[in-house]
């Protein structure tokens, strides 16, 4: 079996760069383990998106998204409503630069009709960006 090429070996391009930012992301607990407020530079989004946004692989576009930002979060769709709920939480600039990659990056066969924004208090205690059950 011939040997990886130099290219194969490497590492993805920024993965190291990524990898420290979750590091800084990490939740704050209290004295009691408790999930302590978001601080300043840590920022919390519930965006729901209405439209033609079941269907067409909207949640594998943003998983696939997420995973060039320092973000973390989940996604899912919401029944009976089409739409589509992303919970996502990181520094406050890479939140935003993430939702605005949502926003002009979605599936061809989608259609984001309205947007509501929810700004959260309280942290999530998760890392990495999954898909959650459809609710």
């Amino acid at each position: 079996m011939p040997a990886p090429s130099a290219a194969a070996r490497q590492p993805l391009e920024g993965a190291a760069d990524v990898a420290v930012k979750h590091l800084d992301l990490q939740m704050v607990r209290d004295d009691a383990g408790d999930a302590a407020p978001l601080g300043p530079r840590v920022r919390r989004v519930i965006l729901t998106l209405t439209g033609r946004v079941q269907g067409v692989g909207f949640r594998y576009r943003v998983i696939s998204l997420a995973a060039g930002h320092p973000v973390d979060g989940t996604v899912r769709n919401v029944r009976g409503a089409q739409a589509l709920e992303i919970d996502v939480q990181g520094e406050a600039a890479a939140v935003e630069r993430f939702i605005a990659d949502v926003l002009a990056h979605p599936p061809s066969l989608a259609r984001v009709d309205a947007v509501a924004r929810e700004l959260c208090d309280e942290p999530r205690s998760i890392q990495g960006f999954r898909i959650a059950a459809t609710f």
